[in-house]
Formats: C-alpha cells, sequence, structure tokens
C-alpha cells in the first residue's frame, strides 16, 4: 500500500462522517446527476481544423472532465462518479499508435457504469463500439488500476471520441491535469458536490487571463467549473519539469453542512495526523524498540551528527525496503523488512529514545507539482524527512540510497509540513508548520577535474592522467550501489567517466576510491584516478598542431536554439565544477592562441552571481595551466531573465570546443 493510499485509510473516519458508512457499488446510473443523461452528438461530422492544428500529430478537439460527488439512492453514502468525454483528431501513425488504446483508470473497488468510443473517419464514416463489442486487452504494460481497450477504425485524419462514467470511492482532495503534449481546443472541467458539502480548487499555470475557480450554488448543489478554449501544447525544455510546469487544478473537501465553519484537511489537522502514524508506539513496539537501540550501542550523549549518521547507517544497511511490507515495529525489527511508512517509524522512534531533537517534514516531489503551502490540499503529502534544529539538516528515512544531510534532490526546493513533537501535560501531539526546505548549496555537488598532459616526443599521441572527485549529488545515482556491481560492469563505469574526457582513452591505470556503500558522498568524494593514452588529442595541419584541450572538460549541455521558451528555469540540483588542466608546450613551439581559453560568462554583475563560468589561460615558463570553474547555486531562474542563464550554459560550451593552436617558434 502506498504511503498516499495509508494516508486515505487514516482520513476514512474523516470521509465516513461525511456519509454513510455502507459502501456497495451502484450498477447503474444515479438520475439525480448532472450528467446523468449525457450523451455525444447523435450524429457527428468531422471537425474541421485550422492551419497550425492540421500541423499537429493529433489535437484533442474536447476534453471534459467531471466530477460529481453525490449520496447513492441506495442510502449506500457518498460516492463520485467521474465523467470523460474526449474528442481526439488523429494525423499520424505516430499518433495512431498513441490513441488506439483507451486506458481508463479504475482504482481499488471502482466500478465503470458507462463505457462507449466511436471513430468518425475522413469521408464521415462512423464505427461505434460500446461495451459489448469493445475488445478488452490484457495487463501486457503492468497498467495496475486500468481497463485497458482496442478501439477499431483508426486512420490518419480520423477521430476518435470516447466517453465512460467511472463510480469510485469519494477522495476528498485530487488533482485535474489541464495539459498535455497535446493542444487542446475545448477543456472543461467540473467538480460538482451536494449542498452540504463544499470544495475548493486552485488553478496553476493557466493562459494568462483565466479567472480563478469559483464555487456557485446551480440547481442546489455546489459547482465549480474551470473552461479553457485552448491549451497549447506542452514540449519538455533543457532544465524545467515539465510535468510540474503542466496547466492543472487541485481541489478539495473544505466544509461540510455537518461541522459548521470547521474547515476539513487543514495543516494543523494533518500534523496531528502524521505525528499519530509515526510516533503513537504500542507497549510491545516500545519495548523491541528500546532492545534494538541497547544493541546498537550508539552513545547516548555528544555529538548529535555523530550519533544521528550512526543510527541511520545501521538500519540503512541491515534493514530492506518493501512498500507492501509492514511497518508495525515489531513485526519489522523481526523481519527486517518495510516500508517508507515503516522506516520513518523506526528512525522517528529511535531518535525519540535518544533525545535528539527532530522535526518530521511531509513534502512531496516538485517535479511533479510543487509544495504551495497557501493551499492546503493533502496531495502534496507524499514523502517522509527528518529535520535536526541543530544541525540544519535533513535525512530521508525511507531513501536507502541517501545519507544524512543529503535527501532526493526533487524533495527540496520546495516547501514541505514541518511536524514538531509538543506536550500538553501528559498529551502528546504534533503542531505544524509549513516552511520551505533549503536545497543543498553548489558547493556540496561538485565534478572536479585534475587533468595533467604529456605530449610524446613525435607528437603522435599524449598521456593524459585524469583525477576526477564527485560529491553530493553528483556521485549520488551510482555510488552507493557501486561496490554491489560486477566487476566489469564497474570497470564499464569508470570507463565511461574517463572517456567523457578523453574518447579514444587506452588505459594504463585506472582505479576508484570512496566506493563503499557506507561512505557519505557529501564527506567522501567518489574519486577515479586513471592514466591513458590517447591519439585524437592532437591534430597535425600543415607545420602546426591543433590541441583539442576543450574536449578535456567532457560533453557539455548546449542552449543555442532560441526558441520561444515556455517554462521558467528549473536545476535539479545546485552544482559546481573546478577544473585545472595544464601541459608544457613542447620544446621549439609555442600556443598561439591561449587568450581563446579565456571566457566569462555569468548571471549578474554581482560578486558572487547565482550563475557563472570563468576559464582563463596562463603561461608561466613552458608550462600551461588553464582554471575552469562553473556553477549553478539557484534551482529557478525566471524565463524572463533566459539570456544570462543561456550565456553561462553556453559558455561552456563555447569551451568545449576551444582548440590551442601550437605552432613553431
Amino acid at each position: 500500500m502506498s504511503l498516499f493510499s495509508r494516508r486515505l485509510v487514516q482520513v476514512g473516519l474523516l470521509v465516513s462522517a461525511l456519509a454513510a458508512p455502507a459502501r456497495s457499488r451502484a450498477q447503474t446510473v444515479p438520475p439525480g446527476l448532472n450528467y446523468a443523461t449525457y450523451d455525444w452528438t447523435a450524429k457527428p461530422k468531422p471537425h474541421p481544423l485550422n492551419e497550425a492544428d492540421a500541423k499537429e500529430g493529433a489535437v484533442v478537439l474536447r476534453d471534459l472532465s467531471v466530477r460529481e460527488y453525490a449520496e447513492a439512492p441506495d442510502g449506500t453514502g457518498l460516492h463520485q462518479y467521474h465523467l470523460t468525454h474526449r474528442i481526439v483528431h488523429v494525423n499520424s501513425t505516430d499518433a495512431i499508435e498513441a490513441f488506439n488504446k483507451l486506458a481508463i483508470p479504475l482504482p481499488d473497488g471502482a466500478r465503470l457504469l458507462v463505457l462507449k468510443s466511436r471513430t468518425v473517419r475522413p469521408n464521415g464514416i462512423v464505427t461505434e463500439a460500446n461495451r459489448t463489442n469493445l475488445k478488452e486487452l490484457k495487463d501486457e504494460d503492468g497498467q495496475r488500476g486500468f481497463q485497458v481497450f482496442a478501439i477499431e477504425g483508426v486512420e490518419p485524419g480520423c477521430e476518435i471520441e470516447y466517453l465512460y462514467l467511472v463510480d469510485q470511492a469519494p477522495k476528498p482532495f485530487g488533482r485535474e491535469q489541464l495539459q498535455a503534449s497535446l493542444p487542446t481546443r475545448d477543456e472543461t472541467v467540473e467538480i460538482i458536490s451536494p449542498e452540504w458539502l463544499t470544495f475548493e480548487a486552485k488553478l496553476y499555470h493557466a493562459p494568462a487571463g483565466t479567472p480563478a475557480p469559483r464555487d456557485s450554488i446551480i440547481g442546489g448543489k455546489h459547482v465549480i467549473r474551470v473552461t479553457l478554449d485552448h491549451v497549447p501544447a506542452a514540449h519538455a525544455e533543457p532544465f524545467s519539469s515539465l510535468q510540474a510546469q503542466l496547466t492543472r487544478l487541485e481541489f478539495k473537501m473544505a466544509y461540510t453542512n455537518k461541522r459548521g465553519r470547521e474547515r476539513l484537511f487543514t495543516w494543523a489537522q494533518a500534523a496531528q495526523l502524521m505525528h499519530q502514524q509515526v510516533y503513537q508506539l504500542t507497549k510491545t513496539e516500545q519495548k523491541a524498540l528500546s532492545r534494538f537501540l541497547k544493541d546498537l550501542n550508539v552513545p547516548a550523549s555528544g555529538d548529535v551528527a555523530a550519533r544521528v549518521k550512526a543510527v541511520e547507517l545501521a538500519v540503512k544497511t541491515s534493514f530492506t525496503a518493501n512498500e507492501a511490507a509492514s511497518s508495525d515495529l515489531t513485526t519489522v525489527l523481526k523481519t527486517r523488512v518495510t516500508s517508507e511508512l515503516g522506516f520513518t517509524r523506526l528512525l522517528g522512534g529511535l531518535f525519540k529514545l535518544m533525545g535528539i531533537d527532530s522535526e518530521l517534514v511531509v513534502t512531496t516531489d516538485r517535479s511533479e507539482a510543487p509544495f504551495d503551502g497557501s493551499f492546503d490540499t493533502w496531495s502534496w503529502l507524499s514523502h517522509y524527512l527528518f529535520f535536526f534544529p541543530a544541525t540544519d539538516q535533513y535525512l530521508a528515512p525511507g531513501q536507502l540510497a541517501f545519507r544524512y544531510g543529503m535527501v532526493p534532490a526533487e524533495w527540496t526546493a520546495t516547501q514541505g509540513l514541518f511536524v514538531k513533537i509538543v506536550r500538553l501535560g501528559e498529551v502528546e501531539t504534533g503542531v505544524g508548520t509549513v516552511r520551505d526546505i533549503t536545497p543543498l548549496p553548489a558547493s556540496k555537488s561538485a565534478h572536479n577535474h585534475t587533468i595533467k598532459v604529456r605530449f610524446a616526443d613525435d607528437m603522435a599521441s599524449g598521456t593524459v592522467e585524469i583525477k576526477e572527485e564527485l560529491s553530493g549529488y553528483s556521485c549520488q545515482p551510482f555510488q552507493p550501489f557501486f561496490s554491489l556491481i560486477p566487476e566489469e560492469k564497474r570497470t564499464e563505469l569508470l570507463h565511461t567517466f574517463v572517456k567523457g574526457s578523453v574518447p579514444d582513452a587506452a588505459f594504463e591505470k585506472l582505479q576508484a576510491s570512496n566506493t563503499e556503500t557506507d561512505k557519505n558522498p557529501l564527506d567522501h568524494p567518489f574519486t577515479i584516478t586513471a592514466t591513458v593514452k590517447s591519439a585524437a588529442l592532437l591534430a597535425r595541419a600543415g607545420n602546426r598542431y591543433l590541441f583539442k584541450v576543450g574536449e578535456l572538460i567532457g560533453p557539455q549541455s548546449e542552449m543555442y536554439r532560441n526558441d520561444d521558451r515556455q517554462f521558467d528555469i528549473e536545476n535539479e540540483f545546485n552544482r559546481h565544477y573546478d577544473r585545472e588542466i595544464t601541459f608544457d608546450v613542447p620544446t621549439g613551439y609555442r600556443v598561439r592562441n591561449l587568450s581563446d581559453a579565456t571566457i566569462d560568462a555569468q548571471s549578474s554583475p554581482d560578486p558572487t552571481p547565482a550563475y557563472f563560468f570563468h576559464a582563463k589561460g596562463t603561461q608561466q615558463g613552458r608550462t600551461v595551466t588553464l582554471r575552469i570553474r562553473e556553477a549553478y547555486n539557484q534551482i529557478y531562474w525566471p524565463k524572463k531573465d533566459l539570456e544570462t542563464f543561456r550565456s553561462v550554459v553556453n559558455a561552456a560550451a563555447n569551451f568545449n570546443k576551444v582548440v590551442l593552436v601550437l605552432e613553431k617558434e
């Protein structure tokens, strides 16, 4: 069961208070629904396309999503009825591949009440199908929670139309995605609820001028309606999180007449629930945890960071993760297998027994949707962290590949719900505040190079000594697992790094250090040292030699294209690069164009700009030294200032192309 599903179980009592407890499923469409008799056009005709739409692979002509919360006629309580009606015009074979299957999301216990589809060919011929003759496909793609059907008769230039209604449990909060990789002409979302139940909604990244969602009473029901005449296609861009930038609607249950003006699902309620979920242990769990802590033999006092690291290392190297496993600590301590919640309960309980002041933090992945504390939907509450006020550091309890001080980058540079333990007499509870989760600075995630080049006497090749040091997020994807992979794969990985600088490297020496799983990459950079020969670094041009020195810093991102930017800049994590390249100019030669290796770009004239690239070449005697420093120390950057960011990225790309000319003196 996922963290989100566990939370819904916990809040089930709150939802149940809104309606009768029975949960049997109605098999017919309740006649009282606003869209109970909704249907598609009886005699469809192909829609005309404008010139721009005709160039697209596909265009969504209509996209209607209605979620109506209503009490079932048989008295079984509150249900959510989700109606979807979509018309898609397909112009290409790729679009046909994308839309010749219909995947209908069916959460646990949901029932499909209505389903029909049709295709309208360019010549007007209509092929209809319904639930009785639609071909259901096997779950070959692992789409659990979906029912998949084949749509017949699809060809370029036709329209695919489908309509379905799902009866499911009433989620107290949710998200509607209003933008995708296709342009949409007519986008409509409605949230409908009984007069006694009020929802609130907030729209994100909508086209300029779109009014904020408003709740209206229509026909004795609450209705929130959002209509967009045109939603442009969204495309992935470098240095951005596409999913997080899409137009979307967040919604939540806010009030019920049964509770008056008491707001539902607030941050305060979430904090109390999270405190109970993590820190409320049975007596049996407490005894088992105390015995486990005693066996760990961790110092009872002293440096907070050292004690936290010791406990974390002991837990993360002796327990395995399985989201289906129990979070009951008596079971966890026996089986040594648990879920993210189980790891959080285990470490939270240990920190509490050790007297280490920590705050539980619950947040989201900003690459999907950044946490917005101004709108208290619990959709944001997806992942657990611990924050230690004494050291200003974070820990991700359920992430076995991360160590104290470093958590998944996407869980930082966003907000989170910080839950502090407070005691009121004999009663303990959690008090929550929404605060920023500060990302690691660029200095903590480095990829540094120290490179020395020696040319052969005949100038036919060069020997390159390389030392690469990677710290923080720069090595996190592989450092925790390096010692666990087969030796040949380890060598292959090291070769990949070195060949990033010297593509034709012939290896004479290769080794790596700080590769152990217990090494924290913030404290112990993953280090590669190699000696290689290369014939490609130098190219002869008459009586001159061309030294491709820029290639030694490895391939670089480029932003040369001047396409209109859709989204603001967003870096995955802050990072920096320090590189030093040295070589001796061969006797009888000089460097003709050393000044080409001097490149400067920064995002602002400030002494400490958010982004910069500085490269400079100097010569002392026969020795030439190139020092290249580059840093990205801010996660977000507005697209209106794109050019300054682009200048830094392209400065690195430009240096990558620097070729020094060695000519005879």
